[in-house]
C-alpha cells in the first residue's frame, strides 16, 4: 500500500513539475490542492505530498496561512543561477574537448540540426528541449552523469522562470548560431575559444532572463497602480 502511495506521489510530483516547466502553471500562481487533484485525476493526498516535496526542491513555495504558489525569481537569484551555470558549462566544455570522440561530434551535429528544425517551426517547448539537449550532451561527454545532473538542476530552475513571451524565432536563431560556434570550438579542440563562446552564450541567456523579470515586475506595478486608481474612483 505504501509503495502505491509513493508511486502516486512521485507521479504527481513529476506532472506538477512538468506543468511548471511548460508554463501551464505560471510564476505567482496559487496551487489549489483540489484543482490539481482533479486535473491529475487522483486524490488530494499524493498532490499534497508532491507539493511538499516540490517545496523542498525549490519549485514551489509555501506561504503560511495562504497556501502553495509557483515562486517568482528575483534578479539576485537569476544572477546566482547563471553564475553557477557559467562555471559548470565552462568546466563541462573543457572536459568535453579532452574526451569527445567522432561519435560524440556526430551526435552534437544531429542535435544542432534538430534545434535548427525546431526553430523553423516557431517558438515552442520543443525548441527549449532541444536547446537543453545540446548542453546536456556536452556535459555527458565532459563529465558523465554527475555533471549532467548538476546542470539539469540549474537549467530547470532557470527554465521555470523564463516564459516564451517575448522570445522570437530570430532570438532562437541567434542562440543556434552561438551553439554552432561552441560546437566548432569543440570540433577544433580549441579550449580558449570554447570558453569564450560558452561564456558569451550564458551571458546572453542571463541578459534575456533578467529583462523578462524586469518586464514582469513593471507589469505587476502597472496593474497594482491601475487597481488602486479604480478603487479610489469608487470612493
Amino acid at each position: 500500500m505504501k509503495s502505491k502511495s509513493k508511486d502516486l506521489t512521485g507521479q504527481a510530483c513529476r506532472l506538477i513539475k512538468e506543468m511548471i516547466l511548460c508554463y501551464e502553471l505560471r510564476p505567482e500562481q496559487k496551487l489549489e490542492h483540489q484543482a490539481l487533484a482533479d486535473r491529475l485525476e487522483m486524490s488530494r493526498t499524493p498532490v499534497r505530498e508532491a507539493l511538499g516535496r516540490l517545496t523542498e526542491e525549490g519549485f514551489v513555495t509555501r506561504v503560511p496561512h495562504k497556501g502553495y504558489f509557483v515562486p517568482e525569481i528575483t534578479e539576485a537569484e537569476a544572477e546566482e543561477l547563471f553564475e553557477l551555470r557559467e562555471c559548470l558549462e565552462i568546466y563541462s566544455v573543457e572536459r568535453a574537448i579532452k574526451n569527445c570522440t567522432e561519435a560524440d561530434l556526430t551526435e552534437l551535429r544531429t542535435i544542432l540540426g534538430s534545434y535548427k528544425e525546431a526553430i523553423s517551426q516557431g517558438v515552442s517547448r520543443q525548441m527549449f528541449l532541444v536547446d537543453e539537449n545540446f548542453h546536456y550532451k556536452i556535459a555527458e561527454i565532459g563529465g558523465g552523469s554527475l555533471l549532467k545532473r548538476l546542470l539539469t538542476t540549474i537549467f530547470e530552475k532557470i527554465i521555470m522562470k523564463r516564459t516564451m513571451e517575448g522570445i522570437s524565432p530570430l532570438s532562437g536563431l541567434e542562440s543556434y548560431r552561438r551553439h554552432l560556434r561552441i560546437f566548432k570550438a569543440i570540433e577544433s579542440r580549441d579550449i580558449r575559444e570554447a570558453r569564450t563562446q560558452t561564456r558569451a552564450h550564458v551571458q546572453a541567456g542571463k541578459k534575456a532572463v533578467l529583462e523578462q523579470i524586469r518586464q514582469r515586475k513593471d507589469l505587476m506595478l502597472q496593474n497594482a497602480y491601475a487597481g488602486s486608481d479604480r478603487f479610489a474612483g469608487r470612493r
